[in-house]
């Protein structure tokens, strides 16, 4: 258990130092930021309004989980043990709060970039410190596990809160030096969001993160890559999205592989637990293929469409607009699924290929028809949920019905080739 708090610390403390806690709203930044009052003063209450309601909760979970380890040894004590665990938890996480902002305010204070990039040596060098004196690095769990099994004495509880003033005090101290200019800087992009409001950052998900594209662009002193000169609309479109990767979120290229892994891992095993001969595993399947839509693979598609200015200097196919912004999220969600599949199916690696490919391709399709109304047969958009059950029993059913994989693979083709002519029929 202290292990375990201490790696929630060191978490906690590379969120703080990878983007800057002190974050002030619009009003805040034109008239807080630029009064006379105490940079410290300021910290301290951004501080405790940002983290009251989070330490709270922290500490419920810590009364809970201390409650369920004591219950098999103490059954009858284990109000008390909660309670301590709540009351004792409220200051612990206090103080490890205020310490993970300390360095993220000294780290603030700092222009070099240089200085800037060593301080992400303190969280490994905080665990070997930890790995070699236990009694120090790992004192706050150690705190902790011994209030769930025995009462802490009052000097105890004395010294934890002199230690957490200690802490306030050195925090207002490092406070007193930062820069204004530099965190109404850095608030820009909090700033905007907090215009949107609870409710409007609670559901306006594709505002949000427009923003921090834009943000995050904006501060990009030197752009990588650049688009080609000539070419024709499809290999324009591929290269705006490569460069829309690299330059805005080149992590997000791992989620797409990461999403594969998970749907293939929990069809695979739902397959080789329930059976392939027995209906209720491919409707599993079915559900999980639902209900965890791949939303990466048309978010290029999805923000083209939905834009009238830009959609009116694109192509006119749709189907080029969604192949352009598709093609590398396919491929890295089929690499990601390929791997327990390859695992449950060894002896056909070909046809694996072929058949994630297929269903990787169905799924981005039948989300892109969510966006626009085909011109021939239906007339209206056509929902997801009913493209993936429609299309899951034509090809599982194929490949059932016939006891091969391959008739399997040729149904999921020629679904892919409905729903592609589809949408190259369709309008926005």
């Amino acid at each position: 258990a202290p292990e375990v708090i201490l790696g929630l610390q060191l978490l906690y403390l590379v969120r703080v130092l990878r983007e800057s806690p002190l974050k002030l709203s619009a009003p805040e930044v034109s008239y807080v930021a630029t009064s006379p009052a105490s940079r410290g003063a300021i910290g301290l209450i951004v501080i405790v309004r940002r983290l009251l309601v989070p330490i709270l909760l922290f500490s419920l979970l810590s009364c809970l989980i201390s409650m369920l380890l004591a219950w098999s040894t103490s059954p009858d004590g284990v109000g008390f043990i909660g309670l301590r665990s709540l009351l004792l938890t409220i200051p612990l996480a206090a103080l490890s709060a205020v310490f993970a902002w300390t360095i993220a305010l000294l780290k603030l204070r700092t222009q070099s970039r240089i200085v800037r990039l060593l301080f992400w040596l303190i969280p490994p060098l905080i665990g070997v410190a930890a790995r070699l004196v236990p009694a120090v690095g790992l004192w706050v769990g150690t705190l902790w596990v011994t209030a769930v099994q025995t009462p802490l004495s009052g000097t105890v509880v004395v010294a934890v809160l002199a230690v957490l003033l200690t802490a306030l005090v050195l925090f207002i101290w490092v406070g007193n030096g930062v820069h204004m200019a530099v965190v109404a800087d850095d608030s820009a992009m909090f700033a905007r969001l907090q215009r949107l409001g609870l409710f409007g950052r609670l559901y306006a998900g594709e505002v949000i993160a427009r923003i921090q594209r834009q943000h995050r662009l904006a501060r990009k002193k030197r752009l990588r890559l650049s688009m080609p000169e000539q070419g024709n609309e499809f290999s324009t479109l591929l290269s705006r999205m490569v460069l829309s990767w690299v330059r805005l979120l080149p992590g997000t290229m791992v989620r797409p592989i990461l999403r594969g892994l998970m749907l293939a891992s929990a069809m695979a095993l739902t397959v080789s637990v329930s059976g392939w001969q027995t209906p209720q595993t491919w409707l599993i399947v079915l559900l999980t293929l639902i209900y965890s839509r791949p939303v990466e693979l048309i978010a290029a598609f999805r923000e083209d469409v939905s834009l009238p200015f830009v959609r009116q200097f694109l192509p006119l196919n749709p189907l080029v607009i969604f192949a352009s912004g598709a093609l590398l999220p396919i491929l890295f969600m089929s690499i990601g699924a390929l791997t327990p599949v390859l695992v449950q199916v060894p002896d056909y690696p070909l046809a694996a290929v072929l058949l994630v490919s297929l269903v990787v391709c169905a799924l981005g399709l039948g989300q892109a028809l969510e966006n626009v109304v085909p011109r021939i047969v239906f007339h209206r958009y056509i929902p997801y949920e009913y493209t993936v059950f429609v299309a899951g029993i034509l090809i599982i059913g194929t490949g059932v019905l016939f006891r091969s994989l391959m008739m399997g693979i040729v149904a999921a083709a020629v679904v892919v080739a409905v729903l592609a002519l589809l949408l190259a029929n369709s309008r926005s």
